[in-house]
C-alpha cells in the first residue's frame, strides 16, 4: 500500500490496525506500567521482608505458653489509649514468631495496628508511617497521587490488559510446531528481530499469570473495583460479613471473652491465619474468618453471638456468592501466595517480565525509527469496520476507566475530521 502525504495509507489490514492500537497503548501506558510491576514485584515478598526491616517490632520469641487473647487485647488498649475501640484481632498460627495483630479505630475513623507479643503478653507498638511496605503499596496503587495517581493506575491496568490480548493475536502464528520465532527467540537474527522475539516470547511464555495479576489487581481499583463492591453489596454477596445473624442480649452485663470464641470456633474449624472482627453495638456478633497459608484469603467464615459464644453461622467459602467467592480469591492471585513461595517466585519473574515489556517495546520502537522522524504506525484512511468498533466499545463498557479514553480518543478523531 502506498503511504499517502498526510502519513495514512489507504485500505483496511487488521493485522497493521491491531499493531497500531497496541503501539500507541503501550507508548502511552509503558511509564505507569514499569513502576507498578516493580513494586508489586518488591511488594509481593512483603511477609518475609518485612519482620526482617522491624525486628524489634514484627519478630517474636516463641514459647510454650501463649497470654490469653482477653489480655492481649488490654494490653493494645493500654498502648493506645481510651480514645481508640478495638475493631479485628488478627493471628497467624502459621507464623508463630509473627506477633498478633490488634486493630483498632478513633472517631474519626483513623485505624492502627498494634502488634502485641502473644508469649509475653506486651504491646510491641505500631508501624509508623512512612514505612518501606507501606511507601511502596502507595506507589504501587495511587503513584503518591492519591485518587488521580488510583486512576492513572487503573487505566494503565485496563490497557496493560487490551496490550495483553491484542499480543497474543500478533504473535499468532500460521504453525505451531514451528520453535524459533513461535516459542523461542531467534537469538541470531537481526537486533529488532531478536528484541522483537524476546518482547513476544517472555509475554507468551507467562500469560496466565499476566492475566491472573491484571485482572485480580481491578478488584482493588478505583472504578471497576467500587463497581465491582457496589453490586456484591447490592446483591447480597457480602451478607455474611456485613450483615450476620444478630446477637440476642439476654444480659448486656455479661459478653463472652476472645478466648471462649476462639475455643468455639476452633471446634468447628481448626483456626491458622484468623481475623476475629469484634462486636461494637449490643445485637452484633462475633465474626470470625479463617484460612490457611494457601489458597483463598479466607476459607471459612463463622458467625458466633456475642453473648453466650454460641455458633450462630457457618459458611465455607464454596457456600459463598459467587462474588465473594472471587474477592475472597483475588488478593492471592494478585501477590501470588496462592500456592505459597512456589507461585510468588513464578509472580516475581511474571511482574518483572511485566516491567522489562515497556522497555523492549520502546527499544524495538528506536531500533525500527528512522532519523528525523516519529517512527509511529501510520493510520488507515479507510472506515473502521462496525464489528471491530463494537468490540472497542464492549472493552470500554467493561472497564470504564478505558471507555473513558476511548471516549476522547473518539472525540478528537471527530474533531480532526471536522478540522
Amino acid at each position: 500500500m502506498m503511504a499517502t502525504e498526510s502519513g495514512t495509507q489507504r485500505g483496511f489490514n487488521l493485522k497493521r490496525t491491531i499493531w497500531r492500537w497496541h503501539f500507541l497503548a503501550g507508548i502511552y501506558v509503558s511509564p505507569i506500567l514499569l513502576i507498578v510491576s516493580i513494586t508489586g514485584a518488591i511488594y509481593v515478598f512483603r511477609p518475609e521482608l518485612e519482620p526482617l526491616l522491624y525486628p524489634d517490632l514484627l519478630s517474636v520469641t516463641r514459647s510454650e505458653t501463649v497470654v490469653s487473647l482477653d489480655r492481649q487485647v488490654a494490653a493494645a488498649k493500654e498502648y493506645i489509649g481510651p480514645d481508640w475501640s478495638v475493631m479485628t484481632v488478627d493471628i497467624d498460627r502459621t507464623q508463630p514468631s509473627f506477633p498478633n495483630g490488634v486493630v483498632v479505630q478513633n472517631s474519626e475513623y483513623q485505624v492502627k495496628t498494634i502488634y502485641v507479643d502473644q508469649y509475653a503478653g506486651k504491646a510491641l507498638g505500631e508501624l509508623k508511617n512512612p514505612n518501606f511496605f507501606g511507601v511502596v503499596l502507595d506507589i504501587h496503587a495511587t503513584l503518591m497521587g492519591g485518587m488521580i495517581g488510583r486512576f492513572f493506575v487503573e487505566l494503565a491496568t485496563c490497557w496493560a490488559i487490551f496490550l495483553t490480548v491484542t499480543g497474543v493475536y500478533l504473535w499468532w502464528p500460521r504453525k505451531f510446531a514451528r520453535l524459533k520465532g513461535v516459542w523461542w527467540p531467534r537469538f541470531r537474527a537481526q537486533n529488532y528481530v531478536v528484541v522483537r522475539d524476546i518482547h513476544t516470547l517472555t509475554g507468551i511464555w507467562l500469560l496466565p499469570v499476566l492475566i491472573l495479576i491484571l485482572v485480580s489487581g481491578l478488584i482493588f481499583s478505583l472504578v471497576w473495583g467500587a463497581s465491582y463492591h457496589g453490586v456484591a453489596f447490592v446483591t447480597d454477596a457480602y451478607a455474611v460479613r456485613f450483615d450476620p445473624p444478630k446477637s440476642v442480649p439476654i444480659d448486656v452485663s455479661t459478653t463472652a471473652s476472645l478466648d471462649s470464641i476462639w475455643m468455639n470456633a476452633n471446634g468447628h474449624r481448626e483456626l491458622q491465619r484468623t481475623s476475629i472482627h469484634l462486636p461494637q453495638h449490643a445485637q452484633d456478633s462475633f465474626i470470625v474468618e479463617t484460612g490457611g497459608n494457601l489458597g483463598a484469603s479466607a476459607s471459612d467464615v463463622l458467625v458466633l453471638d456475642q453473648y453466650s459464644g454460641d455458633l450462630l453461622l457457618h459458611k465455607r467459602l464454596s457456600e459463598l456468592p459467587v462474588m465473594a467467592q472471587i474477592t475472597s480469591w483475588a488478593y492471592p492471585f494478585h501477590v501470588g501466595s496462592v500456592l505459597g513461595i512456589t507461585t510468588k517466585i513464578i509472580w516475581l519473574v511474571a511482574s518483572l517480565v511485566l516491567a522489562f515489556m515497556p522497555i523492549t517495546g520502546i527499544a524495538m520502537w528506536l531500533i525500527r525509527r528512522r532519523p528525523h522522524t516519529l517512527g509511529f504506525p501510520r493510520a488507515y484512511e479507510a472506515a473502521t469496520p462496525k464489528w471491530l468498533v463494537f468490540l472497542m466499545v464492549m472493552f470500554g463498557v467493561v472497564l470504564p476507566a478505558a471507555g473513558v479514553t476511548l471516549a476522547v480518543a473518539a472525540m478528537r478523531e471527530w474533531w480532526v475530521s471536522r478540522r
